[in-house]
């Protein structure tokens, strides 16, 4: 059954459509090259930090995953209530619907991130390739967390019908304080702690100390990232099964 709705969440917005598929790929590219023109070209910016050649890999590294997180909320958020007419016609669990839209997202945009890391490496970029097993392992504990705060915002979406602007909002803000576009380094000290808080900071860091550096230096942080994840998946499990029970009523 989940496999079916997998394929139903990609057919539904992919297939048929070759603009939803090429856009899904062009358009972070676009982005890409347009912040390497902006900061590298005009602003003429360069990192150095974790071995980073060029401006265009720094933000590859951390946009993609990015891009994952993003999407997967603001799809997850409202895949129950768009699926309204299913769920009062046939007894299934609920949480597939939260599920199948995360991982669908995940799966897209990992295709289109092992597709960039191709090129840059074709266009003569260093990029440790032999950290993606590692790289990999993060990002499942980025899935884990998405899929646990996308139960929780699609249970509130059905009782709160406003959720899902609120979180394209926060999205917007969370893009500027996640380092993407500008290194950790560069937030003043005694914000750093506060800014750590955000674990997308955390993962990005992460990724680009695999990718860029080679590196992996685990540290108790690693440890309290896998904590975190699981306690979010679970906590966010729950209360979505315990609201399930009601969604009929309200969708």
């Amino acid at each position: 059954m989940f496999s079916e709705f997998l394929k139903r969440e990609f057919t539904s917005r992919y297939l048929g459509s070759i603009a939803g598929v090429l856009w899904v790929f062009l358009q972070p590219i676009v982005k890409l090259l347009i912040y390497s023109f902006v900061f590298s070209v005009i602003f003429r910016i360069r990192f150095t930090e974790f071995g980073a050649d060029g401006f265009l890999p720094f933000v590859a590294v951390g946009l993609w995953p990015w891009l994952a997180f993003s999407e997967a909320l603001q799809r997850s958020v409202t895949s129950v209530e768009s699926s309204a007419s299913l769920i009062k016609k046939i007894k299934f669990p609920h949480e597939i619907l939260v599920f199948s839209s995360v991982i669908v997202v995940y799966l897209v945009h990992l295709a289109g991130m092992i597709l960039v890391f191709g090129v840059l490496v074709g266009m003569d970029y260093t990029l440790h390739l032999s950290m993606l097993p590692l790289l990999l392992v993060y990002l499942l504990l980025q899935l884990m967390m998405s899929i646990g705060i996308g139960f929780m915002l699609s249970s509130f979406q059905v009782f709160l019908k406003d959720v899902s602007q609120i979180v394209s909002s926060v999205m917007m803000f969370m893009f500027y304080l996640s380092p993407i576009l500008y290194s950790i380094t560069q937030v003043p000290e005694r914000f750093r702690d506060y800014y750590l808080s955000n674990p997308m900071a955390f993962l990005i860091g992460r990724y680009r100390e695999l990718m860029l550096a080679g590196v992996w230096n685990p540290q108790m942080i690693d440890g309290v990232a896998v904590l975190a994840s699981i306690a979010v998946f679970i906590i966010g499990y729950f209360m979505f099964r315990r609201c399930s029970r009601r969604f009929e009523e309200f969708i």
